[in-house]
């Protein structure tokens, strides 16, 4: 199993690294880039924020490439496209 790296500004990305989270700050596009081309081989998933996002342009994805997830620009207003679905087993109580 693959690795998870979070890049982009700290107030946005630091807090992933209370789940175990490679996070790389990057402050400015030059930064957001340097840590994009120095991903590990073994990494699986990056979480990229907006301003990361945009710096490193389009990503393609393919076999030995990471899942790339991109932070809504305002996380105050979610994107009305994406549906968050909650499973919980059937024993779980509510």
């Amino acid at each position: 199993m693959g690795g998870v790296v979070a890049i982009g500004e700290a107030q946005l990305v630091a807090d992933f690294a209370l789940a175990g989270v490679a996070v790389h700050v990057a402050d400015s596009p030059a930064d957001a880039v340097a840590a994009w081309r120095a991903l590990a081989d073994s990494t699986a998933l990056v979480i990229l924020s907006p301003t990361a996002a945009q710096a490193i342009g389009p990503t393609s994805p393919g076999p030995g490439r990471p899942v790339v997830a991109v932070l809504p620009a305002d996380p105050s207003r979610p994107d009305p496209e994406l549906t968050i679905v909650r499973t919980a087993h059937p024993d779980t109580p509510r």
